[in-house]
C-alpha cells in the first residue's frame, strides 16, 4: 500500500464518497479493516501520522474530522499513543454525528472505552500523567469515584493526588466537577493529607502574584476545608502583615479582596487573633472591609479565645475611632454601631461593651479627638480608674485584654495615667502571665513596656496612685 498524502487526504475523502460497503463479514473491526483496504488506505500509517501532526502542529483535533476520527480510534497501536481523554470524547461526538453506519459507531465507542481504560491503568501511577490525561475532559463524582467516561472511573484518590501535583489542578477538577459535589468536598474534608499540600501551595501562588489565578476568595469557596486550616489562615495574614508600609502593586491581590477571605476564615488560634488585631495600617486604609473581617474573627473566637477576641474588639474600637475622627461621615459611626450591636448579641458581650465605653473617655493620640480624658481632674481620673478595677477585677480575660491593650495602643501620657490600675487589676487578679507573653515579643511599645514593668516588680518598685481619689499616696507592692 502506499502512503497517504495528509496533505490532501484525497485517498480518504475518495474513499467515504464511494461510502461504507454492507456486504463484508467478519467484526466491526474487521470491517473496517477491509473497507480500508478495498480504499487501498494503510490505516495504521495514516493513524500514526495523525497522531503525529496533532502534537507536532497543535492544529488538529478529531473531533473536526469524523473520518479521521474513525481512523485515529481504530489504528492507535497501543495505549500509550492515546490522547487526551478530552481528544477521545472529541472524536467520538464526530463519529456520532457522521452517518456511519449504526454498528459502526458502535464498535468505534467501545474501542475508544478500552483505549481510555487501558491508558489509564498503564498512567495510574504517574500523577501528572493522569492529570494531563483528564484535563479538559467532563468529569463526574458518584458512588465515591471520579467517572470519566460513560461507565468508566477511577479511584478519587488517585485523581485527587494527581490534580494536585499541577499547579491550580484541584481548582481546576473541582470547578468542573459534576455529580455530587457536596460528596466530593465531603470526600476532601475527610482526607485533608490528600489535598492540603496543594492548596497551600496554589494559595501561596494566588498570594503572591493573583493575575492568571483563581480570585482568592472564589478559591476559598471552592474548598472549604481551607477556612478550618490554621496554615492557610497563617499564609493570609503573614501577605497582609507585609503589607503594612506599602500598597499592593497591580499585579497582586488587592487587601479588600484578602481581607474577604481572612473574614471567612474559623482558623483562629489565640496568636492569630492577636497578630491581626494588632495592624496598625491596615485599618486605616482599608477600614470597612477591615471592620468585617476582625468582626469575623472576634465572633468565631470568642468562646475558644475570649481574652485574644475581647482586645481584638478593643482594637478595632480604636480603628473605628480614627476612621471616625479622620473622615468625618456617617458611615464610620453606623460602622461602629453595629460592631457595637454585634457585641451585644455575645454571651457576655455586655462585659466587653462597658470596658469600651471607658477606654473612649480615654485619650488615644488622635489629635483633633475630643474626649473627656482631657477634661479631667486628678481625682476624677483616680475615679475612672476605681471604676476600671471594680469591673476588671473578677474578669481574667478582660484582664489580660486591657492590659493588652493599655501597654501597647496608648499613647505615652494617657498611659502613665492609666499605668496604676494596669498594675492593680494584675496584682488583684493575678494575671501577671498576660504581662510575661508581651515582654517575650521582639520589639515594640508593649514589650518595652512590659518589660520594664517585671523589672520594677522584681526589684519591688511598684507604686500606684491611690485609686479613687488620685492623691499622692502611695500603695507598694
Amino acid at each position: 500500500m502506499r502512503q497517504v498524502d495528509l496533505s490532501s487526504k484525497a485517498d480518504l475523502t475518495a474513499a467515504f464518497e464511494r461510502g461504507l460497503p454492507t456486504d463484508l463479514s467478519g467484526t466491526d473491526g474487521d470491517r473496517l479493516d477491509a473497507w480500508l483496504a478495498q480504499a487501498g488506505i494503510d490505516g495504521t500509517e495514516l493513524a500514526v501520522e495523525l497522531e503525529a501532526s496533532r502534537r507536532l502542529f497543535r492544529n488538529w483535533t478529531p473531533g473536526r474530522d469524523a473520518r479521521e476520527a474513525m481512523i485515529w480510534l481504530h489504528y492507535v497501536p497501543t495505549p500509550s499513543f492515546a490522547s487526551l481523554c478530552s481528544d477521545v470524547a472529541d472524536a467520538v461526538a464526530a463519529i456520532q454525528r457522521s452517518e456511519l453506519a449504526d454498528c459502526m459507531t458502535g464498535y468505534l465507542e467501545r474501542r475508544a472505552g478500552l483505549l481510555l481504560d487501558g491508558t489509564a491503568k498503564e498512567i495510574l501511577g504517574e500523577p501528572g500523567k493522569l492529570a494531563s490525561f483528564l484535563s479538559g475532559t467532563h468529569l463526574r463524582f458518584a458512588d465515591d469515584k471520579i467517572h470519566y467516561w460513560q461507565a468508566l472511573s477511577l479511584p478519587t484518590d488517585r485523581v485527587v493526588d494527581a490534580f494536585a501535583s499541577i499547579p491550580f489542578g484541584l481548582y481546576r477538577l473541582r470547578d468542573g466537577m459534576s455529580g455530587d459535589v457536596e460528596r466530593f468536598d465531603s470526600y476532601l474534608a475527610r482526607n485533608p493529607e490528600r489535598h492540603l499540600p496543594g492548596l497551600r501551595s496554589d494559595l501561596a501562588c494566588s498570594l503572591a502574584d493573583e493575575s492568571g489565578s483563581p480570585f482568592l476568595p472564589d478559591f476559598l469557596d471552592r474548598f472549604p476545608s481551607l477556612r478550618d486550616d490554621t496554615d492557610t489562615l497563617a499564609m493570609m495574614l503573614r501577605t497582609l502583615t507585609g503589607r503594612e508600609r506599602f500598597r499592593p502593586s497591580a499585579r497582586t491581590l488587592d487587601d479588600d479582596a484578602l481581607l474577604k477571605a481572612i473574614a471567612g476564615s474559623g482558623a483562629w488560634t489565640k496568636d492569630l487573633l492577636l497578630g491581626f488585631a494588632n495592624l496598625e495600617e491596615i485599618p486605616l486604609r482599608q477600614p470597612v472591609a477591615f471592620a468585617a473581617a476582625s468582626t469575623a474573627s472576634i465572633r468565631k473566637a470568642w468562646s475558644k479565645h475570649p481574652s485574644a477576641a475581647a482586645y481584638a474588639a478593643l482594637r478595632l474600637h480604636r480603628a473605628l475611632r480614627f476612621a471616625i475622627v479622620r473622615e468625618g461621615t456617617r458611615e464610620y459611626v453606623e460602622l461602629d454601631e453595629s460592631f457595637r450591636q454585634t457585641l451585644a448579641e455575645l454571651p457576655g458581650g455586655n462585659r466587653v461593651l462597658r470596658l469600651l465605653k471607658r477606654i473612649s473617655e480615654l485619650s488615644i493620640g488622635i489629635a483633633s479627638e475630643k474626649v473627656a480624658w482631657t477634661y479631667l481632674e486628678g481625682s476624677a481620673k483616680g475615679h475612672w480608674r476605681w471604676l476600671v478595677h471594680s469591673s476588671l477585677v473578677s474578669e481574667p480575660d478582660l484582664v489580660d485584654a486591657f492590659v493588652w491593650f493599655a501597654m501597647g495602643s496608648l499613647p505615652r501620657e494617657t498611659f502613665n495615667d492609666v499605668e496604676p490600675v494596669v498594675i492593680e487589676v494584675l496584682r488583684d487578679a493575678d494575671r501577671w502571665g498576660a504581662v510575661e507573653e508581651l515582654s517575650s515579643a521582639d520589639e515594640g511599645t508593649a514589650m518595652l513596656r512590659a518589660g520594664s514593668l517585671l523589672r520594677r516588680r522584681r526589684l519591688g518598685r511598684l507604686k500606684t496612685d491611690y485609686l479613687i481619689n488620685g492623691d499622692d499616696e502611695k500603695s507598694g507592692s
